[in-house]
């Protein structure tokens, strides 16, 4: 071998990691790039081009103040900041808003990285993954989070929003591991700010304030009081404060079906709303209340892989049997169990496989029209989440060491 050969070859050895860490991060880069242009589907029939595109018009018209000043679009206030913002550049929309968007999937990666050395540095907490991965290599382990088909579809190519609340409630439980609970319940808050769904996580932090008793209930306040500060540029702007502040009131009085392209338990064939509409709600309350009993009983130490699997546990549940959801709506729970299950529980690999493919199936529904098997769907979808259940419950009894946050 050559001097040169040995030099190259040790060079690559030595920086292993910084490279592959810069090559996924530019070929995630690079892909959000190509399908940044990419909005016509689904025959134009779109979010971006029947609302987003609609909403960012009207603030073109109007103005930024004028704009706000009026109910545009359904999104909370820092949203409407953002469109009404953008409105006023000579660009084309979707540059700015693939930008957002994928700004807060490298945060997602960057909360995945913090989270990962946590766990790592915790002398208590053992996981497979770290057995075999370095310090150096957590890097490379998160940026692959910004691979994933789900991240890429969801803000590159329909050009939502929901990394912006999961990458928020992903930093609320990294401060929560860290005992900083005012920071954690502020990030709920500015999660709570960009998506309604961000309150799914509420019965989490319930069961967490009455079984660690290491916070206080003034905490949950941070959650309306970062709501009512989000607004406040709505309000001086001259909208109404009532208006402001019941956005998410009318947004969902606005859906009336049980299930929406999102194979939950209704797809099954219980469609009619004035009967299965309020048994959905006291199915949701009894399910809390029995995990809430089982969990305060309990006796076990509580580690801090299983308080995220039960994070991912409570938002996966009011998805499963709340009515209105939308197939977006489980990005924060597949997140977060894509995580636990690469770093620590190898025995939801399956589960966790199957809601991907589910989820590929009803993003691919909305890019090329092609029919879904609901039913079939909900039933693999229901198995999936009651494997994670018994999985998660059975946790309790494991004589597994433990950690508490």
């Amino acid at each position: 071998m050559k001097k040169i050969d040995r030099l190259l070859t040790t060079l690559v050895e030595q920086h292993l990691s910084s490279i592959a860490f810069l090559f996924l991060t530019l070929l995630s880069i690079v892909i959000r790039l190509k399908f940044i242009h990419f909005v016509d589907f689904n025959d134009g029939i779109t979010d971006y081009n029947t609302a987003l595109i609609p909403w960012i018009n009207i603030y073109k018209e109007f103005g930024f103040v004028n704009g706000l000043a009026q109910e545009i679009g359904d999104y909370y206030i820092p949203y409407n900041v953002f469109l009404a913002a953008i409105a006023q550049l000579n660009i084309e929309p979707c540059y700015p808003i693939v930008i957002l968007s994928s700004i807060f999937d490298y945060l997602i990666v960057f909360a995945v990285y913090k989270l990962s050395g946590l766990l790592l540095n915790s002398d208590s907490v053992h996981s497979p993954l770290f057995s075999v991965v370095k310090n150096s290599d957590i890097k490379c382990f998160a940026v692959v989070f910004s691979l994933l088909p789900m991240v890429i579809v969801n803000s590159s190519v329909f050009k939502q929003c929901d990394s912006i609340y999961t990458a928020f409630l992903l930093w609320s439980l990294y401060f929560f591991l860290c005992k900083r609970y005012s920071v954690s319940f502020i990030f709920i808050g500015l999660a709570f700010s960009f998506k309604l769904q961000a309150l799914f996580l509420l019965p989490f932090f319930i069961i967490a304030y009455f079984r660690t008793k290491e916070f206080s209930i003034t905490h949950f306040f941070w959650i309306p009081i970062i709501f009512v500060l989000a607004g406040l540029p709505a309000i001086l702007c001259g909208r109404p404060i009532l208006e402001t502040y019941t956005v998410y009131l009318r947004q969902t009085s606005a859906y009336h079906s049980m299930f929406m392209n999102f194979p939950s338990i209704y797809a099954i064939g219980m469609t009619e709303q004035k009967v299965f509409f309020p048994l959905a709600f006291i199915l949701l309350m009894t399910l809390f209340v029995l995990a809430f009993i089982y969990i305060i009983r309990s006796k076990k130490e509580i580690s801090a892989f299983t308080w995220l699997y039960l994070a991912a546990w409570c938002f996966h549940t009011c998805v499963e049997f709340l009515p209105n959801m939308h197939e977006r709506y489980d990005y924060f729970p597949i997140i977060l169990l894509t995580f636990i299950m690469l770093i620590w529980r190898k025995q939801i690999i399956i589960p966790v496989c199957i809601l991907h493919l589910i989820s590929a199936c009803t993003y691919g529904k909305c890019l090329n029209e092609f029919q879904l098997n609901y039913p079939l769907l909900s039933g693999f979808y229901f198995a999936a989440y009651l494997w994670l259940s018994l999985d998660l419950f059975g946790l309790f009894k494991s004589e597994t060491p433990s950690v508490s946050p």
